[in-house]
């Protein structure tokens, strides 16, 4: 369990430093959004990276086909958009159905596609070692 963990934890960290490097440029250049801190955002990554890290290694068995890896993207993909919308908007947001939606349907579809793109690398990284 704990290597899995350790699987998921360094691929989602990995986007985690990915995404805050975007964000850095973006603030330099545009400055904050109104409301929203740097500290904030980076916060919000790191805290949602080691959530989906440990999801995504605790449920690791679900994707060892092409299929289920998908379905695992959908469901850590799920966690990090509803758990991103919340953090910046608040819990209120669950109450307001577009936002929910749009929250969910990001979150299937990019989550759904990267679950396929790591199924993918694992498959290519092993056939290497054979």
């Amino acid at each position: 369990m704990l290597t899995n963990i350790r699987w998921g934890l360094g691929w989602t960290l990995g986007f985690v430093i990915a995404y805050s490097l975007i964000a850095t440029a973006v603030f330099l250049f545009a400055g904050p959004p109104p409301g929203y801190s740097f500290g904030h955002l980076l916060a919000t990554y790191l805290m949602l990276g080691v959530i989906a890290g440990v999801a995504l290694g605790i449920l690791r068995p679900i994707g060892k086909s092409k299929l289920g890896a998908v379905f695992l993207g959908m469901i850590v993909g799920t966690l990090i958009y509803l758990g991103g919308g919340i953090s910046f908007y608040g819990p209120h947001l669950l109450g307001e159905p577009g936002p929910v939606i749009a929250l969910l349907l990001a979150g299937v579809v990019v989550g759904g596609l990267m679950g396929r793109k790591i199924w993918l690398s694992s498959r290519d990284e092993a056939s290497r070692w054979k």
